[in-house]
């Protein structure tokens, strides 16, 4: 099964999820119950056979997390009976909650890479076509990554600044003793890259 990037609009999806199950209020909202219908499907992997979706599996670790604390067996006949348990349902939601907001942050920090990346093309006077040339994909792949209708990995991002005379580093986050307690290995706060105007020796040329 192909895993799904965990942006800040799956965690969103995850909570509405929690909290439709749990019973919690909550504004409904058409598009928001479609988008989450669809992902918590039963997918037809090959026309042969059906698989739970990553989604689906990852909610229903939810429910096992509360059995596991409650020892609640009507947990295991009906993921609704999570309704029982509102305290720890709270609790996890939260913890979806700071999932979603460092992955807004995460997204904030590549759309402000993307856009210096975007402007010094501008700049430079290079078209979309010469960096797709340049890193090896299409010039509308370029175009999305700029309209932020494409998401990038990290490896083309670094390709796209190299061609364009920059680097990505790492600077340290300055954390607090009390945010050290706190952090969650699956999305990496303490280092942040930025995009920096490559150094050039002087016996290099342009």
């Amino acid at each position: 099964m192909k895993k799904t990037e965990k942006d800040a609009l799956y965690y969103s999806d995850m909570i509405y999820w929690i909290k439709k199950h749990a019973g919690f209020e909550q504004e409904h909202d058409e598009e928001t119950e479609a988008r989450v219908e669809k992902r918590a499907a039963v997918i037809d992997a090959d026309k042969l056979c059906f698989q739970i979706s990553e989604f689906s599996t990852e909610f229903y670790d939810c429910v096992l997390r509360i059995f596991h604390e409650t020892g609640d067996i009507e947990l295991t006949k009906n993921t609704h009976n999570i309704s029982r348990h509102p305290e720890l349902v709270t609790k996890l939601i939260k913890e979806y909650e700071e999932k979603r907001d460092n992955a807004i942050k995460r997204e904030e920090k590549k759309a402000e890479i993307i856009n210096t990346l975007a402007m010094e093309r501008s700049i430079l006077s290079i078209s979309a076509n010469q960096v797709a040339e340049a890193i090896g994909v299409s010039h509308t792949t370029i175009e999305r990554i700029e309209h932020f209708k494409m998401n990038p990995s990290l490896d083309m991002i670094i390709k796209y600044a190299d061609y364009l005379g920059y680097e990505l580093s790492l600077e340290k986050k300055r954390t607090n003793d009390k945010d050290m307690n706190n952090i969650d290995v699956s999305t990496p706060q303490e280092n942040q890259p930025i995009v920096r105007k490559r150094t050039t020796n002087n016996n290099e040329t342009k």
